[in-house]
């Protein structure tokens, strides 16, 4: 069994106050050699909305993806977050949801 734990969390301040934070997971890639990296959260105050913090944190993000190597990012969102669906596309991601499928199980 091979471990690959790497996460990330970065976080946003504005003067002294966290404005936001982004969490970046990443995971080897089987096919080719390589990782990808899927941006699991992104929280942005609600005093901070629309002043470019996501935008930032998600650049961050990215950033850091780049640094470990990783050849994909994507984001998972939950269908009700129009504002946040409209970040990602300015951001250059595509909605491929009509291409695959998220199963779920909780285990405990």
């Amino acid at each position: 069994m091979a471990r690959y734990p790497v996460s990330v969390l970065i976080g946003a301040d504005v003067r002294g106050e966290l404005a936001g934070v982004v969490v970046l997971h990443v995971s080897p890639l089987l096919k080719v050699t390589g990782k990808w990296a899927r941006l699991v959260a992104l929280v942005v105050d609600e005093t901070y909305r629309g002043k470019g913090i996501g935008r930032r944190l998600v650049e961050a993000a990215e950033g850091q993806a780049e640094e470990l190597g990783c050849l994909r990012r994507e984001v998972t969102s939950s269908r009700k977050r129009d504002d946040a669906h409209r970040l990602y596309r300015r951001q250059g991601y595509e909605d491929a949801c009509e291409r695959s499928a998220r199963f779920v199980k909780l285990l405990r």
